[in-house]
């Protein structure tokens, strides 16, 4: 075996190799349980101990416990031995448990040969572009670190360039690979992780559900649109709610019936708007008014809202595009009316009087108008903190007669209530409202912070009728964060109009977010479809997939060539010492003396001695001095030492050429 792989380690390498391990797994930290971090933290502590003094080596009995250890609790922490979040907390877990058993440099390169794994395993589950440049840099710091176990006296910076030449190379292959070769339906780095995307409203509503979310400033979805758009003043449509206990409004099952795939569109660039959405682990997406087509297939409900056909929650990111028509006109049948006017038999008795009597002569129109007007002029506030109801059958009554304080939840929930204790159809809507448009990279980005509740109303000849009582209350009365929250609802929408008002660091902020965001839409969803236009644009439409990966097999081995050329020259160009130690080969192969391995150097010299024994005593002292620089010198790599070395070359180059 190599007498390489039974080197003991020098301390310092081994900290520089724990220093970029933890530089690898740092994406990990806040996707993996707690106590991952921590055995990191303990396996570095002890392993920096244990080499400089020695000992407190672990015994195998606590090795295999600990094994078995970390096994039941990642088992435990999520739930399944078969699930993505399992396989990658497996994957960390015993990356830091092999530290323990680093006791010669070659665990010290299994070590450093697992970070590529670590490396790969990041890129797949972040899609992050400020991630892909960190582990560029770590992908940077791994292969120094592999060079520096075969050169131990370079300095950092000749390890940096020499690492980063390697990944520059790579490049041009890695490039016709992600463009040309095949693509997966779904792309590896759509991982779904069971603790990403768990923010926003729920399959409910109840007070302070969307209160709770104005402080969540995490992204929902972003949205481009094909035509300019005179105001963002959007609502966002999610759940439709029809059931009311007395608390909560929940979808009955009996709203999933009427479910109809939408019209397929060829393509997403024929949609009137395009969605980028986050994973929120719920069925349904998101639209602005009733769509018409869209792209992937999609199915529709009215009154339920969108969904995917195959009716799959959204566990990862994906893109949709929408076409919008006018809501078409629909009756409602018996069972539909009594679905929309049902309320509990008991509860919130004064409400249902104040309902009747101010229905009295009027028609719906004037009788929404009147509860506007109410709420107008009442002392009605739109604040984040309202006064505590008690969760009770009463909870309206106190609301709309005492408390008069809550947010969008709890006039969605009264004004629905009020219109079916009238007998007029409503139903309680949950989604987004606006959002905050980017100038630069022209899109509306829309945040958890943004959700809202309103409701809708039957008027017969009409059909459903938005009704967003919020819009009544008095300015003086709303809370002024929820109006500065507003105030980001602007209708410029010219990025001329914005540069002279925006500060520095908010230009800085909404440049950064859109390079992320064209990152992910352009070339993170770089798709099947997406790539046979790009064909068909080369020219290569009508190829299949098996000349397609002849065509990549032979770029690939051509930028091999090339690169490896490449290398070579450029070393010979740019080292003296071996551009000279090539033209000394040059000289001995003129001297038909072998040069090829395995002939050594000293080997080289003595068959020229014993061709030419009159220059016996001169080759002598040159492979005496030659031998001195090698074992006598303490760093061949010095400037120094490689000097020298050229010279001597030089010199017997130049006494070899007279012969």
């Amino acid at each position: 075996m190599n007498h390489y792989f039974h080197e003991q380690i020098p301390p310092g390498l081994l900290r520089h190799t724990l220093f970029i391990m933890g530089f690898c797994f740092l994406p990990f930290v806040n996707i993996t349980p707690w106590w991952l971090t921590m055995l990191a933290i303990g396996v570095i502590s002890y392993r920096v101990t244990a080499n400089v003094y020695h000992r407190f080596l672990l015994p195998k009995w606590l090795h295999i416990l600990l094994v078995f250890g970390v096994i039941a609790l990642l088992r435990w922490y999520y739930g399944s031995f078969f699930s993505s979040g399992f396989f990658i907390g497996f994957l960390m877990a015993f990356f830091w448990l092999k530290v323990i058993e680093i006791h010669r440099m070659r665990d010290l390169r299994m070590v450093a040969l697992a970070c590529f794994y670590v490396i790969f395993t990041a890129l797949i589950i972040h899609i992050s572009l400020w991630i892909l440049l960190y582990m560029i840099l770590a992908l940077l710091a791994v292969l120094s670190l592999l060079l520096k176990f075969e050169r131990p006296s370079a300095s950092t910076i000749q390890l940096s360039r020499q690492s980063a030449s390697f990944v520059l190379l790579a490049i041009p292959a890695s490039t016709i690979l992600f463009f040309l070769f095949p693509r997966l339906t779904d792309p590896l780095w759509q991982v779904h992780l069971p603790m990403y995307g768990k923010t926003g409203f729920k399959e409910n509503l109840s007070p302070g559900a969307i209160s709770s979310l104005f402080p969540d400033d995490h992204t929902v979805m972003r949205v481009t649109f094909k035509k300019p758009m005179s105001s963002f003043n959007i609502y966002w449509y999610g759940l439709i709610l029809n059931h009311y206990n007395g608390i909560t409004w929940t979808s009955q099952p009996q709203a999933y019936n009427d479910f109809l795939p939408l019209a397929h569109l060829p393509s997403k660039q024929e949609g009137e708007y395009e969605i980028l959405l986050e994973p929120h682990q719920k069925l349904w997406m998101f639209y602005m008014r009733e769509p018409a087509a869209g792209w992937p297939r999609l199915r529709f409900s009215p009154s339920y809202g969108l969904t995917s056909l195959k009716e799959e929650t959204i566990n990862q990111r994906m893109t949709y595009a929408l076409t919008t028509q006018n809501p078409h006109y629909r009756p409602l049948n018996p069972k539909s009316m009594q679905r929309y006017l049902q309320l509990p038999s008991q509860g919130n008795p004064k409400l249902r009087a104040w309902a009747i009597k101010e229905k009295l002569g009027k028609d719906p129109s004037q009788f929404i108008s009147q509860i506007l007007k109410y709420i107008h002029h009442e002392p009605f506030w739109y604040t984040l903190n309202p006064k505590l109801i008690n969760t009770s059958t009463h909870s309206l009554d106190e609301f709309w007669f005492n408390t008069r304080e809550g947010y969008c939840e709890h006039y969605a929930s009264s004004v629905a209530f009020i219109l079916r204790a009238a007998g007029i159809p409503a139903r309680v809507v949950i989604g987004y409202y606006g959002g905050e448009w980017n100038p630069l990279g022209q899109y509306l980005k829309v945040r958890q912070k943004d959700a809202h509740a309103w409701l809708e109303y039957w008027q017969e000849g009409l059909g459903w009728q938005r009704l967003d009582p919020t819009t009544a209350i008095a300015p003086q009365r709303i809370d002024e964060r929820i109006l500065q929250e507003n105030d980001t609802l602007s209708t410029a929408l010219d990025w001329n109009y914005y540069r002279f008002k925006l500060s520095w660091l908010e230009t800085i902020r909404l440049r950064l977010e859109t390079m992320q965001f064209f990152w992910e839409r352009w070339l993170l969803f770089y798709n099947q479809e997406q790539q046979q236009s790009l064909l068909q644009t080369l020219g290569l439409g009508h190829w299949d997939w098996g000349r397609l990966l002849q065509l990549w097999t032979a770029s690939f081995l051509l930028f091999l060539f090339l690169g490896s050329m490449w290398l070579y020259w450029q070393k010979r160009i740019q080292d003296p010492l071996l551009k000279e130690y090539h033209r000394l080969q040059h000289e001995l192969q003129r001297l038909n003396i072998k040069t090829t391995p395995p002939a050594t150097l000293r080997q080289q010299w003595q068959a020229l001695a014993h061709q030419k024994p009159q220059w016996r005593s001169m080759i002598e002292d040159h492979l005496r001095r030659y031998e001195t620089l090698r074992l006598q010198s303490s760093d061949n790599n010095s400037p120094a030492c490689r000097k020298a070395l050229q010279t001597l070359f030089k010199s017997l180059r130049k006494t070899i050429k007279k012969l």
